[in-house]
């Protein structure tokens, strides 16, 4: 039987194929054209089929599979929301800078070893969630002035490892910042706006 055979669940929103030793999906999740809940947790994927065509998709569970690499994923799904990828083996942030619906992302207890991983979603203009704790990044130091400081103007918007960040948080990361506009050769964010060109009419 083909897809264009098959009957499709056009009512069907939540589905849960957790705990079911799946390696792959394939075709037959277009038969769930209006899902908005999908969860894969405790499988066996190691990479993220097509799932565009899931318009409605929001929540993506894929928590305990075997996840290391993930490419470009805004070409794999849509106007995802929430994804939970902890307990996998993720070693870089790069595959989800382009997901700018995104508003939570769990990398709990993954492989993130680097901080400066975090540079390739924190332009993201909907995320607040992230966790990364449990990840070899989360036990360097000042761990979380790093993280914040890399959201610039958002990082009091932040709620990192289910925590937002302190006042004294703030202020470190405020110095870290100016710091790295310092050393990258960049105009300060507060003088950014101000209008420094003048102009002198001669007589």
């Amino acid at each position: 039987m083909d897809f264009k055979q098959s009957e499709k669940w056009k009512k069907l929103n939540t589905v849960n194929f957790a705990s079911n030793n799946i390696q792959d999906v394939d075709w037959a999740i277009k038969l769930v054209p209006k899902l908005r809940h999908l969860s894969l947790s405790s499988n066996k994927l190691t990479e993220l089929c097509d799932v565009s065509c899931l318009h409605d998709l929001r929540i993506l569970n894929l928590s305990m599979n075997n996840f290391e690499l993930c490419d470009s994923w805004h070409s794999k799904i849509g106007n995802i929301v929430k994804i939970d990828l902890s307990q996998n083996k993720v070693v870089s942030l790069q595959g989800f800078s382009r997901l700018y619906s995104l508003e939570s992302l769990d990398l709990s207890c993954n492989s993130v070893t680097d901080v400066e991983e975090v540079q390739h979603i924190c332009r993201l203009p909907c995320l607040e969630y992230l966790w990364l704790t449990a990840n070899p990044v989360a036990s360097t130091i000042d761990y979380r002035v790093k993280v914040l400081e890399q959201f610039n103007t958002r990082m009091e918007e932040i709620c990192l490892d289910n925590e937002k960040a302190s006042n004294k948080e703030l202020d470190t990361a405020r110095v870290l910042q100016a710091l790295r506009v310092v050393k990258e050769g960049k105009t300060p964010s507060f003088l950014q706006n101000n209008n420094t060109t003048h102009c002198f009419n001669r007589s």
